[in-house]
């Protein structure tokens, strides 16, 4: 077990410099004070002289500024998560202050902050419960899903004997953790008793430690901690012993009741299978990993209370209560009391409190006011982007935003007084392209959010996508918005070739962004990005499946690349060879499949990167009623069905799979009817689903049928699939990522349009 090897180490290695670090931070705080590496706005500069800023991941955070210098979540707000008696969950949308609340809390209470990680999430806190997990998840024993189990065996006693055996691994596997965790806070306690400094000053270094392990060690002390202590069936009562002990030690030392154990991000224990959120019955099957934990949790801190809060997360879904329950049964009690914004003024005062007046003031607190409203978090980002830049940022966004939408550099940094009027009115209020016919848009409602229009909904995508956050699709209690996974943005190279666009994975991508670029380039000149599968007729409204080809191809690659060569990826020569091709990307094994209708053969092609989103793209591609992960398959109207019609009239149908989500129709089989290709068999345990998809395809084609129709516009091709063709090795790609139909022809692709699509885009 190495019992004397981890206490030799907390009393020999972590004790000495945590008495270091208590002796040098007695009057100040031990965190990394944030600086600009450029000389910023003058303004800026003076009035933050005297000030610093809390550092992490070397950019400047307004968040924990918030949570440990200033008061940023009203006490009330505090005081009523710190007066409840049972467990709390914490809800509200990404953004919405739900780690301010957490912090703030333990700036008052004793506690330990618990990160449940997703792997390079990059967020604050140990890693060590991310180890824990990580180690469970791969503990051969241990059964991800138990309703799967429930399904494939009748018997009870089976189900019954998978809990038992996750139950045991859970709270075996966290006893290293839990034990580092508190004999580090215990040893604490003594240390800065010793060096007689005040409550408050003890409670914020302890939090401190907690965030900024590694400038106050230069490792993560906890992890390395708990991966010294070694556990096996033999020593594990002598643990728990350990455990009680400490919590014992550590209660006599404080002045609570109850120590506070906030678990936060906690969607991250079902990472790899999001969609089990959504589902409120019987936790313990769907979501053994989350709901285990937690029990764990409970069961070895008795008398201690729980915090928990993530994206997504609901009462029923921690605690999957039934209905009958009366609140006095159950364990947990919800909390949406959030630090957010609710009025203009509230705004105005936090921005003011890091921004200095300036000319430029108002159009920023105009332009931030929208976005702001009821999302502290959200704020502090924006605050954060607009330090790190040292208040150059209005003008930089400008130039960014208008960049991306119109393809035209707004001028920076000059005295031309036509120029500062021009930034001036663009900042107030930049005017869309004609092509992507603003007032349609304006009128379209956002199936992500029907309270505001699809223009607003664009504009908010490419506003957090300019603040370098995450893009936070439409949220509600049953949406989970988890995450921009998948993502990539365009950025123009600086070098000698200015015609070529970069692939960049890892940021958001605003499809429209695309959209915008390709239509304002159809009539250019022919060696511009993707020209062969662009062009148009005039005023067509084509572009939306150049779009998906970015989205998908984009993310094959580890590396940038230019927007020509991932249009013609694997295509070969288009102009030469007349085939229909099915490319699938398989993120697995790190390769994109092509299946030639031609000649009936798939060939295979590496790419050279693995991509962590396949967990859960399996796991939908498994179950149709899997969720949204993120849409942005929204701005074209949902699902993305093609009809296609070759040169002797024949209609067939290609499936684009564009990201998660449960409207579009997997590709598991093809099979051939009369004069179209229809799916069959998708569906096959829901019978009135594929009910409904045989009849939006009958209703597709009747409306094909009319080659006038205005409604839906025909693709003729030279392309024509076999009347015989069934494609048996498709089963195979249940295990790719993304599946996406791309045609080469002869001449160029002509009136290529989704169904569904708003006919103003």
């Amino acid at each position: 077990m190495g019992t004397l090897r981890w206490r030799s180490y907390l009393k020999n290695e972590i004790q000495p410099r945590l008495q270091q670090l208590i002796a040098d931070k007695r009057q100040g705080i031990p965190f990394p004070v944030w600086s600009w590496h450029e000389k910023p706005h003058p303004k800026l500069e003076a009035l933050w002289q005297n000030q610093s800023l809390p550092m992490f991941a070397k950019q400047p955070s307004v968040l924990l500024h918030g949570a440990l210098q200033d008061n940023i979540v009203a006490d009330d707000v505090v005081q009523a998560l710190l007066k409840a008696t049972r467990h709390s969950v914490i809800y509200g949308a990404s953004r919405s202050g739900k780690t301010a609340v957490v912090l703030a809390a333990l700036r008052k209470k004793w506690g330990v902050y618990i990160p449940c990680q997703v792997p390079g999430g990059g967020d604050i806190g140990s890693q060590d419960l991310e180890g824990t997990i990580l180690q469970i998840k791969q503990d051969k024993s241990f059964t991800n899903d138990l309703s799967g189990v429930k399904t494939e065996n009748a018997d009870p006693a089976v189900l019954k004997k998978a809990v038992l055996t996750n139950t045991g691994i859970i709270r075996k596997r966290i006893l290293p953790f839990l034990l580092a965790r508190l004999s580090m806070m215990n040893l604490y306690l003594d240390l800065a008793v010793a060096a007689d400094l005040t409550l408050d000053q003890q409670l914020l270094l302890w939090l401190c430690i907690q965030i900024f392990f590694l400038d106050c060690f230069a490792i993560d002390i906890f992890q390395i901690l708990t991966d010294h202590i070694r556990i096996d069936d033999k020593h594990e009562e002598e643990l728990r012993a350990m455990l009680a002990t400490e919590l014992q030690s550590i209660k006599a030392k404080v002045s609570h009741d109850s120590l506070l154990f906030c678990v936060d991000e906690a969607q991250a224990a079902v990472f790899g299978s999001e969609h089990c959120l959504r589902s409120t019955a019987e936790p313990d099957q769907t979501r053994p990993l989350l709901s285990g934990l937690l029990k764990a949790l409970s069961d070895k801190l008795p008398g201690h209370r729980i915090i928990v809060s993530g994206t997504g997360l609901t009462m029923n879904t921690v605690e999957g209560a039934p209905r009958w329950a009366t609140a006095k049964l159950q364990a947990y009690t919800m909390f949406n009391r959030l630090g957010a914004f609710e009025k203009r003024e509230d705004i105005r005062q936090y921005i003011t409190r890091f921004l200095p007046q300036t000319e430029d003031s108002e159009a920023v607190l105009n332009f931030f006011h929208t976005w702001l409203s009821g999302r502290y978090r959200f704020a502090a980002g924006a605050v954060e982007t607009l330090l790190a830049t040292g208040f150059q940022v209005p003008r930089i966004i400008l130039q960014k935003f208008v960049f991306t939408i119109t393809d035209y550099t707004v001028p920076i940094l000059t005295q031309s007084p036509a120029a500062e009027e021009l930034a001036k009115r663009l900042w107030s209020g930049t005017p869309l392209p004609r092509r992507l016919n603003v007032e349609r848009l304006d009128q379209t409602k956002s199936p992500s959010n029907p309270r505001i229009s699809l223009l607003s909904r664009f504009k908010q995508i490419l506003f957090e996508w300019l603040l370098h956050t995450k893009v936070a699709g439409g949220a509600n209690r049953t949406d989970v918005e988890l995450v921009d996974r998948g993502f990539v943005r365009l950025r123009w190279r600086e070098s000698d070739k200015p015609d070529i666009w970069d692939i960049i994975p890892g940021d958001p991508l605003v499809l429209l962004s695309v959209l915008a670029y390709l239509e304002n380039n159809r009539e250019s000149i022919e060696d511009s990005p993707g020209h062969d599968l662009t062009r148009t007729e005039a005023g067509g409204v084509g572009g939306h499946f150049e779009c998906a080809c970015v989205y998908h191809f984009a993310t094959c690659f580890g590396k940038p690349r230019p927007l020509s060569d991932i249009f013609l990826a694997g295509l070969g020569d288009c102009k030469l060879n007349r085939k229909c091709e099915l490319v699938s990307l398989n993120m697995k094994t790190s390769t994109y499949s092509i299946y030639s209708f031609d000649s009936k053969r798939i060939s295979a092609t590496s790419v050279n990167r693995y991509c962590n989103n396949f967990a859960e793209t399996d796991e939908w591609l498994t179950n149709p009623d899997g969720i949204p992960i993120c849409r942005p398959d929204e701005y074209f109207g949902g699902d993305i069905i093609f009809l296609l019609r070759d040169a002797d009239g024949n209609a067939f149908w290609v499936i684009v799979q564009c990201k998660w989500t449960p409207r579009l129709l997997p590709l598991q089989e093809l099979k051939d009817g009369a004069s179209t290709v229809c799916p069959a068999q998708i569906y096959k345990s829901s019978p009135h689903r594929q009910n409904q998809t045989r009849a939006k395809m009958l209703g597709l084609q009747n409306i094909a049928s009319d080659r006038k129709s205005d409604e839906l516009r025909v693709l003729e091709v030279l392309a024509v699939l076999p009347g015989d063709a069934k494609i048996d090795r498709l089963k195979q790609f249940r295990q790719c990522c993304h599946g996406i139909c791309l045609l080469g022809s002869s001449s160029e692709l002509t009136q290529l349009v989704p169904f569904a699509v708003p006919s103003g885009l």
